[in-house]
């Protein structure tokens, strides 16, 4: 039998308005994956769950099964991520990132791997005050969740013929999603990627995210990067 009610420990990446008094609330748990639940009275001004329920907090909720929906019967806030919200750079690299993982990863699909690669990103910006650096960890943790979900970039083998690619021999094809090697690319139509742009995205799904504050990246590498990730976000799309 199907227990009523069950606790779980979230990453809450969205809420909006629903119905008259109600707050619908996106999290992410280790064990429920991605899920909206009903947050009941929330937006009413006395509510005490509302402060506890922010994106970009660590929570501990009880969820009570329903009908139609899930609610969210409690929730105690065990991270308010301060250092996030309190910077602009912060926040909009964080805010990209949980955008970016609300619209890639799919519902009640639980990823315990996902879970961490999401609270540790977040915690490392939370404690960072080097703009630049954040938005570079953005883009590769970007890269690293891509991988994880199984849709990431070929970054080592041709795909068009197989070939390990060799350095300054290959451009990017977007619609294959891979690395192409200078033969195979007669009509030099992909998109170019330098040595050093492979090196960090192949580094990226290598290391722990937590490990990404030991990489030194300068301007114009990470702005290499993330014009890179921004095409193949889009692409995504």
């Amino acid at each position: 039998m199907i227990e009523e009610t069950y606790a779980l420990k979230a990453i809450v990446i969205n809420r909006k308005p629903f119905r008259e008094n109600d707050l619908l609330v996106t999290i992410y748990s280790p064990e429920q994956g991605k899920q909206s639940l009903v947050a009941r009275g929330a937006r009413k001004f006395r509510s005490k769950v509302a402060a506890h329920i922010e994106p970009l907090s660590f929570i501990d909720g009880l969820v009570v099964r329903g009908k139609s929906f899930d609610y969210l019967g409690s929730a105690l806030c065990a991270g308010s991520l301060f250092g996030i919200k309190s910077d602009y750079g912060n926040l909009e690299s964080a805010g990209r990132i949980v955008r970016i993982f609300d619209r890639l990863v799919k519902d009640g699909q639980p990823d315990h791997q996902a879970f961490a690669m999401l609270r540790d990103i977040l915690l490392l910006i939370n404690g960072s005050v080097d703009d630049v650096q954040v938005a570079v960890w953005a883009d590769l943790f970007i890269i690293k969740l891509l991988s994880q979900l199984g849709i990431g970039s070929e970054l080592h083998d041709c795909v068009i013929c197989g070939q390990k690619i060799r350095s300054n021999e290959h451009s990017f094809d977007l619609y294959k999603n891979g690395l192409v090697c200078h033969s195979c690319n007669d009509q030099k139509t992909g998109l170019i990627i330098s040595d050093n742009v492979v090196k960090m995205l192949r580094l990226a799904t290598k290391i722990e995210v937590k490990d990404f504050c030991k990489i030194s990246i300068n301007h114009n590498l990470a702005d290499e990067i993330a014009f890179f990730v921004s095409q193949i976000v889009n692409h995504h799309h």
